[in-house]
C-alpha cells in the first residue's frame, strides 16, 4: 500500500460516520435538552455546560455547528454528544447511529470484532426474551408482584428493562437455539455445560428477576440475577467476566446518570442495583451502584470523567461502613473530592427513599461528612480496639493522605484532620511523610509526636 493510501477499514468506518453525520440534525439532537427558539437564521437557548439566565448558546442549522457567547463551547453534533453523554469520539457516533437506526460496525480488530459482536446479539436477544417473560400475564405474576411490593413502578421497570428467567433448565436456551452457537451462548454468561454424559446447555440463570447491565451507549454487556425463592443462594447471581464485561471497570446505571451530572455536579455511588433504582426513581438520576463489589480504581477514573464530586452512600450496618472506609482511599487516590451520605444502622438507599422519600435522601445528603469527619465517627463507633480510637482515627486518617498524590488535595486533608484532631498540621504531614517512607503503619503518628515534643526539625528530609 503506497505511502498515505488507506485499507478498505478505514474507508468504511470514514463512510459509516459521515453516513451517521448526514443522519443527524444538529437542531434535533440538541433540542431534545436544549428549549431552543429561533433567532433569524440560529435558534438561541440557555447553555447546558454553564449556568446563566440570558441564552448565550446558538445553534446554526445551515452549518450544523452549535457555539456558546458565555463559555466558548462549540463544535458539531458529534461534539455535543461528547461532551453532553462524556464519551469518546467513536462512542459518540455510535449513540447517533443507533438514534438513526444505521448498523453500527464492529471498530476492533477483524477477529476479536465479529466474536464480540455476537456476544452482545446474545445479550441484547437475552434480555429482550427475560423483558417479555416478566410480562407474560402468567409466568411473570409473581415477579412483578415482588417488584410492586419494593415500590417499582411499572415506568421504571421499563426504564430499566427489568425481566424475569423463568423456572427451568432451558427456557432462555431453546428461546435462542438456531439464532445463536452454543459456544456464544457460554462465552457470554447466559448458559453452562452439562458435565453428565447427556451434553448440552442449560440456562445459567433460573426463577431469578434480571436486571440488565447497560454499558454507556446503550449496549448490554452482562446481568445482574436476583433469586425469587426463598433460600435460593447466592442471592445475587451476576455474569462471569466475559470479553464484554469487566465487573471492577462497569458501573451500573452509568449510561443513565452521566446525563444528569452538569445539573448537579456530584454523582451518588451506592452498593446495590435497586439501591440506584431506587434512587433514579425517586429522581436522584445522578446514581450508579458498584454492583455489590469492592470499588476499583478503574471504577473512581470512569466517575472522575464525569464529575469532580462522588457521595458515597452505602448500607448502613457494619459492612456498609468498612465498605466506605475502603472507597474513600480509592477515590481520593484519583483526585475526587468525597462526602459520605452516612445511613443510619439496619437503612440502605432503597429502604430510606420507601421509607421517607426523596426528603429523607435530602436530610442525609444535607448532614454529609467529609472523609476525615467520617473517619472519626467510623473508628469511635468502633469502640475498643486495643489503642485509643482517636489514635486509632487519625492514623487511618494518615493512611488516607499517604494515597492523595495532589498536594493541594494533600495540604487541605491534613488542614481538616488538625481542626479534627487538634493535633498541629505539621505533626499530620510530618506522620504522612514518615509513612511514605516506609514507617510501619502504626508507628507514624506516634514518631512525629514524639520529633515534635523534642523539638526536631520539620526541614527538609
Amino acid at each position: 500500500m503506497r505511502d498515505g493510501a488507506r485499507g478498505p477499514g478505514a474507508r468504511t468506518q470514514d463512510d459509516w460516520v459521515e453516513r451517521v453525520r448526514a443522519a443527524s440534525d444538529i437542531v434535533e439532537v440538541i433540542g431534545q435538552t436544549v428549549a431552543l427558539k429561533r433567532t433569524g437564521r440560529n435558534l438561541v437557548g440557555l447553555c447546558p455546560f454553564h449556568k446563566e439566565k440570558t441564552g448565550s448558546f446558538s445553534v446554526n442549522p445551515e452549518r450544523q455547528f452549535y457555539h456558546c457567547f458565555g463559555c466558548k463551547a462549540g463544535g458539531d453534533v458529534f461534539r455535543f454528544v461528547q461532551e453532553t453523554e462524556k464519551v469518546g469520539f467513536l462512542e459518540a457516533v455510535e449513540i447517533l447511529s443507533r438514534r438513526a437506526g444505521i448498523p453500527v460496525p464492529e471498530r476492533r480488530e477483524a477477529g476479536d470484532a465479529g466474536a464480540r459482536g455476537r456476544l452482545h446479539e446474545a445479550l441484547e436477544a437475552a434480555a429482550a426474551a427475560y423483558e417479555q417473560w416478566l410480562g407474560d400475564p402468567a409466568r411473570g405474576a409473581a415477579a412483578r408482584a415482588y417488584l410492586e411490593r419494593r415500590g417499582l413502578a411499572r415506568e421504571t421497570q421499563r426504564a430499566f428493562r427489568l425481566g424475569l428467567a423463568p423456572e427451568g433448565w432451558e427456557n432462555l436456551v431453546q428461546r435462542l437455539r438456531g439464532r445463536l452457537a452454543d459456544d456464544v451462548l457460554v462465552e457470554a454468561g447466559l448458559a453452562a455445560r452439562r458435565e453428565s454424559g447427556r451434553g448440552g446447555l442449560y440456562d445459567r440463570f433460573r426463577n431469578r428477576l434480571m436486571v440488565p447491565l447497560v454499558a454507556p451507549g446503550g449496549q448490554v454487556v452482562g446481568f445482574g440475577a436476583r433469586a425469587l425463592a426463598e433460600g435460593d443462594n447466592p442471592k445475587y447471581l451476576n455474569s462471569p467476566e466475559t470479553p464484554v464485561y469487566h465487573k471492577g471497570a462497569f458501573l451500573f446505571a452509568l449510561d443513565a446518570a452521566r446525563r444528569r451530572t452538569e445539573r448537579d455536579g456530584e454523582m451518588i455511588v451506592v452498593e446495590g442495583y435497586f439501591d440506584a433504582i431506587a434512587l433514579h426513581q425517586a429522581g436522584l438520576g445522578n446514581t450508579v451502584a458498584t454492583s455489590g463489589t469492592a470499588l476499583t480504581a478503574d471504577q473512581a477514573r470512569l466517575l472522575k470523567r464525569v464529575v469532580p464530586r462522588v457521595v458515597l452512600t452505602y448500607d448502613g450496618d457494619a459492612a456498609g461502613q468498612e465498605a466506605m472506609m475502603r472507597s474513600l482511599g480509592v477515590l481520593l487516590a484519583e483526585g475526587l473530592d468525597v462526602v459520605v451520605a452516612d445511613l443510619p444502622a439496619g437503612e440502605d438507599p432503597d429502604t430510606l427513599i420507601q421509607r421517607g422519600g426523596l426528603e429523607a435522601w435530602q436530610a442525609v445528603r444535607e448532614r454529609a461528612a467529609d472523609p476525615v469527619e467520617f473517619v472519626q465517627r467510623h473508628v469511635l463507633r468502633g469502640g475498643a480496639g486495643g489503642r485509643d480510637p482517636r489514635e486509632r482515627a487519625l492514623q487511618a486518617v494518615v493512611e488516607l493522605g499517604v494515597r492523595v498524590t495532589d498536594p493541594i488535595r494533600r495540604q487541605a486533608l491534613v488542614e481538616r484532620a488538625s481542626q479534627v484532631f487538634r493535633q498541629p498540621e505539621r505533626v499530620i504531614a510530618r506522620a504522612m511523610d514518615l509513612r511514605r517512607q516506609g514507617q510501619p503503619s502504626e508507628k507514624p503518628v506516634e514518631a512525629a509526636v514524639r520529633r515534635q515534643r523534642s523539638g526536631e526539625s520539620y526541614g527538609e528530609r
